[in-house]
């Protein structure tokens, strides 16, 4: 999927799995999984999600199969 990302793109970012093993993952505006978020604030971020909070990533940069994305609260 990372593929068919392009700089610009915005993307849902939503949390999946159950406890211990949740993961902050990122779909398309259709719904299919682009792929799964890691960083250093996913806990923080996981703990805003549970309390209601929606988030969006745009992707910003795109190389190979790496793509950096800003997260920002809807």
């Amino acid at each position: 999927m990372v593929n068919a990302l392009s700089v610009g793109d915005i993307l849902d970012v939503v949390l999946t799995g159950v406890q211990p093993h949740r993961v902050l993952e990122v779909r398309t505006l259709a719904g299919s999984a682009a792929g799964s978020l890691t960083h250093r604030g996913h806990l923080a971020l996981i703990a805003c999600i549970d309390q209601g909070n929606s988030y969006s990533a745009e992707v910003i940069q795109r190389s190979g199969g790496s793509v950096v994305v800003r997260i920002e609260r809807k």
